[in-house]
């Protein structure tokens, strides 16, 4: 069997949501995206990735989630990120999670 789904993607990033030469992107253990402290979904962060890298010097993408976010919903970040051209991607406070490995 075959399904669909209609899905109005955005053309353009929220306005909300600021590119900035460093964007702060984190994840709550409610599965909220935040890019800048602005809530996105996973379309509307790579729209925001694509710009960000779109600049003269493309913008460094910081990934912060909870320690206590779900891994899949990290992942599905980490894939937009990477999937709309992020060159640089940083790890900050990555010391919260020493003690869950």
């Amino acid at each position: 069997p075959t399904h669909s789904v209609d899905v109005d993607l955005p053309v353009e990033a929220p306005t909300a949501a600021k590119i900035l030469d460093s964007n702060l992107v984190t994840i709550d253990t409610r599965d909220v995206i935040r890019w800048n402290g602005a809530p996105v979904d996973l379309a509307e962060l790579g729209v925001l990735v694509k710009q960000a890298q779109a600049q003269a010097e493309p913008a460094a993408v910081l990934l912060q989630p909870d320690a206590q976010a779900r891994y899949l919903r990290v992942d599905e970040a980490i894939g937009a990120i990477r999937r709309n051209g992020a060159t640089r991607i940083g790890f900050p406070g990555i010391a919260a999670y020493r003690d869950l490995i």
